[in-house]
């Protein structure tokens, strides 16, 4: 923060050092009591010097120059200039109506000077030493309006030369000669002329390619909406640029309006502010969120729409208010750039440089215009390097995050990189897997085979009782383990490869060799299965899998089902295809686990419901079978309502048809 603070006691310093020496350190004479002495002046410095001070003034009276004496009638005043007679102090004058200016001039010997009326805010004619000169308007008649001739320069004269201007105001809030009249060398004028309107259109130019360039950033990327507010910021103060200083934008558009342009320049300052708020708000949302912003954003939104509505005349009104309205956005905009330095935001210390800048440049051109400094205006040059500053350091920013982006980039290849490894590690690993259960349910199949056989035959002697007794458990648990040797056998087959071979087969007979092999347990829990079927169904398809797949099916209906439950076995035909439906009257499965019943090893908490006796693989190869015959299997359950299970078979034939 200090650092920022030396800065701009420099500028400060370097502000003032130009103003003492921008005549050579040299006082300009003042015009006193309508007269001004520049025999003794140089005018070789290369610095037009302005007349201001008091000028004659004639309020209501048109005088004549020359050698033609004034009316004693007539009542003389003397009026500051630069100045509105409407804000002249002492007198009070009507805003609308017409007067005269007169000031004599005492000039030196053999010297080529002209004079250059700059600007003024109201029709006006000029005379010379009593010879008329180009003016703008006929202030007896109502004249047409048109552009205000603020270039005009012209030759003087001898050594005392006399000037009048009559001026009419009938639609502007500053009547009179509200701006300096200089006196010098042509080529003076020539040179700071062409100087200025080089510097305006080349500051133009940077403006509009800065506007460009953060718009194309605001449409890559709309997050960023402090790119947008700053592009529309400066495209607007390009459009100011225009009209301001030396009116660049007359000889863009030759046949505009001087009404037209005054409504643009109006507008556009009205609107740059809002701008403003919007992009600090943007920018740093904390430090520039008070109330006070958005009680200014509704009064500038005011005064936007007074100048896109209101008569010339109103709309001149609203400067010197709107003025009052910067004033209050300063002194707001100080305390949360202080905010910004405290907090330590990215970028405060060049964001308060900028606006510290624009802020001396406004005070310094208040103070230059009530003459209390004399240094020149500033503001047009500090809020260009307040644009300036802001784009660079959105350009920072940008930088950054283009360069994070990069980084991003480099690290998400290398964790790609990692994630491909680590794939085919897993790939490796899973293949070892699946050969590992492969083999080891081979080998366990090959002695559960024997043992399954040698039970079955001590099943069918005469032993003893309770010898039986342990035979028959070793048997059942045997076909219990059989079975699930057999599915991770299965399993292996269906996750590396495996082809089906489809024949015409009977759905009718699968079922019924399904139920024969469950009549066990079905019997045990006294379960009525209900055939529905009235036709006999064929489909093509590999007829050990898709038995598999109506086991696991009726299989789940009769495990999760209740004591002296049902199963009910529809089919519904369509167009191309039948359903087969298996409604039992179990407990159902909870909304949240109807889909993971059938993920791999998946098997219900105990805790959450009736828990499944198996390694939780039954429907999880029921469903990669279905889609190997490009079918669906759809699943729908209630708690406490049972479970409905769909199997779709696209191509089947009934048993009429064959």
């Amino acid at each position: 923060m200090l650092q920022v603070l030396n800065h701009l006691f420099l500028i400060l310093i370097l502000l003032f050092s130009l103003g003492q020496c921008r005549y050579n350190n040299k006082e300009i004479p003042n015009v006193i009591n309508g007269e001004i002495d520049l025999r003794n002046w140089d005018f070789e410095n290369g610095n037009p010097i302005p007349l201001n001070g008091e000028w004659e003034f004639y309020f209501s009276d048109l005088i004549f120059s020359g050698t033609k004496p004034v009316d004693p009638g007539v009542q003389k005043t003397y009026l500051r200039v630069p100045s509105s007679w409407t804000s002249s102090g002492g007198t009070s004058y009507d805003t609308f109506g017409h007067a005269s200016y007169r000031l004599k001039l005492h000039l030196p010997p053999d010297k080529k000077l002209f004079l250059s009326s700059s600007e003024i805010t109201s029709y006006h004619i000029k005379f010379m030493n009593g010879k008329l000169l180009p003016s703008s308007g006929n202030p007896k008649e109502e004249p047409i309006w048109n552009d205000w001739n603020y270039r005009e320069v012209f030759p003087l004269e001898g050594e005392e030369v006399e000037i009048v201007f009559w001026v009419l105001n009938n639609r502007h809030r500053n009547a009179g000669i509200t701006q300096s009249i200089y006196i010098g060398k042509y080529e003076d004028f020539h040179r700071i002329h062409e100087q200025k309107l080089y510097l305006d259109a080349f500051l133009f130019g940077i403006l509009i390619l800065i506007s460009l360039n953060f718009f194309i950033l605001y449409f890559n990327d709309m997050s960023e909406k402090e790119n947008f507010y700053f592009a529309l910021m400066t495209f607007l103060l390009s459009v100011r640029m225009l009209c301001v200083g030396e009116n660049f934008i007359y000889l863009i558009f030759p046949g505009l309006s001087s009404e037209l342009e005054y409504h643009i320049e109006i507008f556009s300052l009205q609107t740059i502010p809002l701008m403003v708020i919007l992009y600090l708000q943007s920018l740093y949302p904390k430090e520039f969120s008070s109330g006070i912003y958005k009680v200014l954003q509704k009064i500038i939104w005011m005064f936007i729409l007074i100048s896109l509505f209101l008569p010339f005349y109103y709309l001149s009104l609203t400067v010197q208010p709107f003025n009052l309205v910067l004033v209050l956005l300063i002194l707001s905009s100080i305390h949360s750039m202080y905010l910004t330095l405290r907090n330590d935001r990215f970028g405060g210390e060049i964001f308060t440089l900028g606006a510290s800048l624009f802020i001396l440049g406004t005070l310094n051109d208040i103070l230059f215009s009530i003459r209390i400094i004399n240094t020149g205006y500033y503001a047009s040059y500090t809020i260009i390097l307040f644009i300036f500053f802001q784009t660079y350091l959105l350009s920072k920013r940008v930088s950054i995050v283009y360069r994070n982006n990069r980084i991003s980039r480099k690290i998400a290849e290398n964790e790609e990189k990692k994630l491909r490894s680590a794939k085919n590690e897993i790939e490796v690993l899973g293949k070892l897997k699946d050969e590992f259960l492969k083999n080891l349910s081979r080998e366990v199949h090959n002695p559960l085979t024997k043992i399954l056989g040698y039970s079955e035959m001590i099943s069918s002697l005469e032993v003893n009782p309770g010898i039986q007794k342990y035979n028959e458990e070793i048997l059942q648990n045997s076909k219990k383990l059989s079975h699930h040797m057999n599915e991770l056998l299965l399993l292996t087959d269906l996750e590396t490869k495996i082809s089906i071979h489809r024949s015409m087969s009977s759905i009718n007979d699968m079922l019924l060799e399904v139920l024969m092999d469950l009549q066990e347990k079905i019997r045990n829990k006294n379960i009525s299965i209900n055939n529905k079927m009235n036709k006999n169904y064929f489909y093509t398809c590999d007829t050990k899998l898709w038995q598999k797949v109506l086991y696991e099916i009726i299989s789940n209906a009769v495990e999760y089902n209740t004591i002296d439950g049902t199963i009910d076995l529809n089919v519904i035909e369509h167009e191309n295809h039948f359903e087969l439906c298996v409604v039992d009257s179990g407990v159902g499965i909870p909304r949240e686990y109807i889909n993971r019943v059938r993920e791999k090893f998946f098997k219900i908490d105990s805790s959450k419901g009736q828990e499944s006796s198996g390694v939780g693989l039954g429907l999880f190869l029921a469903e990669k079978i279905v889609q190997l015959h490009d079918e669906k299997l759809n699943m729908k359950s209630k708690p406490g309502l049972g479970t409905t299970v769909s199997l779709t078979h696209k191509i089947y034939i009934q048993e009429d048809e064959i």
